[in-house]
């Protein structure tokens, strides 16, 4: 694409998750005619600079202007967040409106569009979903405005439409056009896919230590599991062991229980996913959930929740099963298939051509297709 043209973000989660700056990161490697304006409201002054940039072709504008009271407030925060944008961004710069969220993102997007004209695309996100939609129905209205004037509407898994779409069909009638654009996974992992076959008996969890990811049907299900399988061991990796004791309100961790920590290191986590049997990790909601993409470039099947997560992106596979969150008899059913009928891994073969969907440089041709319209 040699046309120049010009991207403006508009993102207030960019400073708590690197998903935004390595989509953005992503089209600028790839799209040397394209420029990017990143406009960032943050809450205290520290965070100015996180996720920042060094190409000429994309500035980041963090703009402290978020006082703690203001979340109480949710159309008031909307209606800062939009007077700031255009005022300190948009008003200054042409180009196409990306809002990396529904409420806190799209409505600015709308409201500036309407006063200056111009498209704009909106992400539908797991707190649009689960919080501001059932939260706010006082301003169904609004989410319809935003909806019915944006170009596309993006969300990151074909289970996230279709729980829109079932949740708030009046709003998603609204919808132009809509594209799913997953979240895309480190290229590490990518590149090392795991090719050998080996013996594999443990149960990992890869998560944060929070009600949302079921960590006490986890353990349940372990516990059955293990008596099934004596030598298996469960290898939990996102807290510490006196967090687990407080979630689940136990004084001891069980036998066969090992607490890890966390783990950001790449080659260690690529070793636990090479030794595990399967990847269980049945949270209430779930975004996306990269821990299972991960998993999958290791050989290491996965149990995730039905209609959540990567729902949707790996159908009629065997080696990923789907289950009710709290259902323990479903998903020990789920871990003793998987460990059945891949003693040894999943066969990378079976896997590669569906990874390759989730690298970051397809990701960003198929959003540049989608916001210009154009074949990159």
């Amino acid at each position: 694409m040699s046309e120049k043209r010009s991207i403006v973000h508009i993102c207030n989660n960019y400073v708590s998750s690197k998903v935004h700056s390595r989509l953005i990161a992503s089209v600028d490697s790839l799209f040397k005619s394209v420029s990017q304006v990143v406009y960032v409201p943050i809450r205290r002054e520290s965070d100015a600079g996180v996720n920042s940039f060094g190409s000429v072709r994309v500035s980041v504008a963090y703009d402290y202007c978020l006082p703690f009271f203001i979340k109480f407030f949710p159309l008031l925060k909307v209606l800062w967040v939009s007077f700031r944008f255009y005022s300190k961004v948009y008003r200054f710069h042409s180009g196409v409106i990306v809002a990396h969220s529904l409420w806190s993102d799209g409505f600015p997007a709308f409201i500036c569009s309407r006063l200056r004209g111009g498209a704009y695309n909106i992400f539908v996100r797991g707190t649009d979903l689960n919080f501001f939609l059932p939260k706010l129905p006082h301003y169904r209205f609004l989410f319809w405005l935003v909806v019915r004037y944006a170009d596309n509407v993006i969300f990151v898994s074909p289970a996230y439409e279709m729980e829109f779409k079932a949740r708030y069909p009046c709003i998603f009638k609204a919808v132009r056009r809509s594209v799913i654009l997953p979240n895309g996974v480190d290229m590490c992992w990518l590149n090392n896919v795991f090719r050998e076959k080996v013996v594999r008996k443990d149960l990992l969890f890869v998560g944060r230590f929070d009600r949302n990811k079921n960590l006490d049907v986890v353990l349940e299900v372990f516990s059955k599991f293990s008596i099934l399988n004596p030598d298996s061991r469960l290898l939990l990796v996102g807290g510490n062991a006196k967090e687990l004791k407080h979630l689940l309100g136990i004084q001891v961790i069980p036998p066969g229980v090992n607490v890890l920590g966390v783990i950001s290191d790449f080659d260690t986590l690529k070793k636990l996913y090479r030794s595990s049997a399967a990847l269980l990790v049945p949270s209430r909601s779930e975004t996306f959930g990269l821990v299972y993409i991960e998993a999958l470039t290791q050989g290491c099947p996965i149990v995730h929740t039905k209609g959540q997560g990567v729902s949707g992106y790996f159908d009629g596979c065997e080696y990923v099963f789907s289950g009710c969150s709290n259902d323990v008899d479903e998903l020990l059913r789920g871990v003793c298939f998987l460990t059945e009928h891949y003693p040894m891994g999943v066969p990378i073969n079976d896997v590669e051509e569906r990874l390759k969907f989730f690298s970051w440089n397809s990701i960003a041709h198929k959003f540049i297709l989608s916001i210009f319209r154009v074949r990159p």
